[in-house]
């Protein structure tokens, strides 16, 4: 049995901090390109957390993108900016970085699990997507993945800025060269 709890309230650390569930999406064992939350974002909240505890590609040196959505649809402009800086259990650096690209860069190079041994996560910030205003919105991610050129696990930290103050809707998780195996993640709205 499945239950719905769309729409659940979960107590944070304070009795100030509510987080409303909006959205969850679960794909196992498909050959799904894209992973869209369409709807997630509105003038209720101004920060939405995410949590993805299983995610994995098909083929091996996979990368996950993402856009945001609008009311227009994608949003592909070059105004995607972003910042990863990850650290190896074998003592390497994995960094990637990209100013006026079409998409966030989430997870680089990672191994594929078609078997579910290998699944990375990630979870993290949203903030301001939906406002017109002068506030562009901004993420800031962390996880784990490991790395396909040398199985090493790969713990990282991301920050994402889009320089444009478009009133987003949603955001699209995509697999460019290929499809993802598994995806399990969460979007919720929080009051701070």
């Amino acid at each position: 049995a499945t239950a719905d709890f769309t729409g659940a309230t979960v107590t944070g650390l304070t009795d100030n901090n509510t987080y409303t569930k909006i959205e969850a999406k679960t794909i196992v064992d498909t050959q799904t390109t894209t992973v869209s939350f369409e709807d997630c974002f509105s003038s209720t909240y101004r920060s939405y957390f995410i949590h993805v505890p299983r995610v994995s590609s098909r083929t091996d040196g996979d990368q996950i993108l993402a856009r945001l959505i609008s009311a227009s649809g994608d949003y592909t402009s070059s105004h995607y900016q972003y910042a990863l800086n990850g650290y190896s259990s074998g003592g390497n650096e994995d960094r990637a970085n990209g100013d006026a690209a079409s998409s966030w860069l989430i997870l680089d190079t990672m191994d594929s699990s078609s078997s579910g041994s290998h699944m990375a996560n990630f979870t993290g910030w949203i903030c301001n997507p939906n406002t017109t205003n002068s506030s562009y919105c901004q993420a800031t991610l962390s996880g784990g993945f490991r790395n396909d050129s040398d199985n090493e696990w790969v713990g990282f930290q991301s920050g994402l800025n889009i320089y444009n103050n478009t009133a987003f809707t949603g955001i699209k998780f995509y697999v460019p060269a290929s499809s993802f195996q598994n995806f399990v993640g969460t979007i919720y709205g929080v009051n701070l």
